[in-house]
């Protein structure tokens, strides 16, 4: 599937990593995710797959014992405050790197909008 870049879209794209950034997350829209992410927790553990593959997981990513005895409690406790400050740590900004294929002409004039840019002589 081929999908062409646009100037406007990538600026939306763009802008909407600064929102995600600044602007809190409404509480009600981080009540239902801690529900939802709650639901689907409990959910897969009504099948003996379900609870092997959270044990596994747990065994795998070196997690403590009790991770999974905790975890609807740790998901509960996440605040607004918390979502803002990993949001600003971890959605790029200053530091976003755009990785583009094509014709490079073409592709570096758009680029060149939104900082500089670096071609792979390949």
């Amino acid at each position: 599937m081929r999908t062409e870049v646009t100037e406007p879209a990538l600026a939306e794209i763009l802008k909407e990593f600064q929102k995600i950034r600044d602007t809190p997350v409404p509480a009600d829209e981080l009540a239902d995710a801690k529900s939802a992410i709650v639901a689907s927790f409990v959910l897969g553990l009504e099948s003996s797959a379900g609870v092997l593959s959270r044990w596994m997981d747990q065994r795998e990513a070196g997690l403590p014992e009790d991770y999974w005895d905790t975890y609807v409690e740790k998901v509960q406790a996440v605040t607004v405050a918390d979502v803002q400050r990993v949001a600003k740590k971890y959605v790029p900004l200053g530091n976003a790197q755009i990785i583009a294929v094509g014709e490079a002409p073409k592709i570096a004039e758009l680029l060149k909008k939104f900082g500089p840019v670096e071609e792979d002589p390949a």
